[in-house]
């Protein structure tokens, strides 16, 4: 069963005007747009948008709420064809739905036997089985090191490429046991976390469209309008943190620059000046809770 996390805290943090437009970036089984619409004072609508609506998701019946497939990065598009030209707060949740994790024929986790797959849209072509088999060595390195944060990359990169000579990786399960092998030491799982995390980065170009999915919703914001995002890793919050922190700002010019040269305006108010934490409790119930992060801004 999906949970979703910091519920209490987005919607502290999210939500500030009962008559208005949200968008939930990221709905998976729909908890926060649930949480939302059952607020007493809200009379608001709430857009859910994601690569593929999971059955948890589609349980969400309610007049002020529609869903969108697609991916949040083209939020404009998504916007004009559902007749919306502002909104009121932007929730993104980069995390994985247990549901997505927890089907073997997914190929996220490394805890059970299953295609490598790894897709959010599985209409897309690129699967980490053929980021695997056919990517050059140097191009896997720099997946594990820049997306999996791996200091033998190079080694792990060399070893694999060696590997699929002898036989194509196609599934869980011998990925799982070529990294066991490579790692060589009692406790992989860390190790194994990384990698899958990496993987799954390069194939579904997550960085990338976090980038672009928070660039293309500030413009769209009203002024109040609050933008929150919930993140897992370091990657994530690194740039989440550097968005807010760059539109927070009157001048990003280069600091030895003597005049400002490039215009730039502050655009948000950051509401979190450190990320909002799970409490000891909600970590207790919901372990995947632990490693999240929410930060949050307003539109000036």
């Amino acid at each position: 069963m999906h949970r979703p996390v910091l519920v209490r805290e987005v919607l502290a943090n999210w939500y500030w005007r009962p008559d208005g437009a949200y968008v939930d970036m990221t709905f998976g089984g729909g908890g926060h747009s649930k949480a939302l619409l059952e607020l007493p004072a809200f009379a608001g609508t709430v857009i859910g948008i994601d690569r593929n609506r999971m059955p948890e998701g589609e349980a969400l019946e309610s007049s002020r709420f529609t869903f969108h497939q697609g991916n949040f990065a083209e939020l404009p598009e998504i916007l004009e064809k559902a007749g919306v030209n502002r909104i009121s707060g932007a929730l993104f949740d980069f995390g994985l739905s247990s549901l997505q994790l927890d089907d073997p024929s997914r190929g996220f986790s490394f805890q059970s036997e299953g295609p490598l797959d790894m897709r959010f849209d599985r209409k897309q072509g690129l699967t980490a089985e053929k980021v695997l088999n056919d990517y050059p060595e140097e191009s896997l390195a720099e997946i594990f090191f820049r997306y999996g944060e791996e200091p033998k990359a190079k080694a792990l990169a060399r070893f694999l490429v060696k590997a699929r000579r002898n036989q194509s990786i196609a599934t869980t399960g011998q990925l799982r046991k070529l990294l066991v092998s490579f790692w060589k030491h009692p406790h992989p799982r860390r190790f194994l976390a990384r990698i899958f995390q990496a993987l799954r980065i390069e194939v579904n170009q997550e960085l990338v469209n976090i980038r672009r999915g928070l660039k293309a919703s500030l413009p769209l914001l009203e002024p109040g309008g609050r933008l929150a995002a919930i993140s897992y890793h370091s990657l994530e919050d690194r740039l989440v943190k550097e968005f807010f922190k760059q539109e927070s700002r009157n001048c990003i010019c280069p600091p030895e620059l003597p005049v400002c040269q490039c215009g730039h305006r502050a655009a948000l108010k950051i509401l979190t000046r450190k990320p909002v934490l799970p409490s000891e409790k909600e970590k207790k119930e919901n372990p995947r809770a632990s490693s999240a992060k929410l930060r949050a801004a307003e539109k000036l």
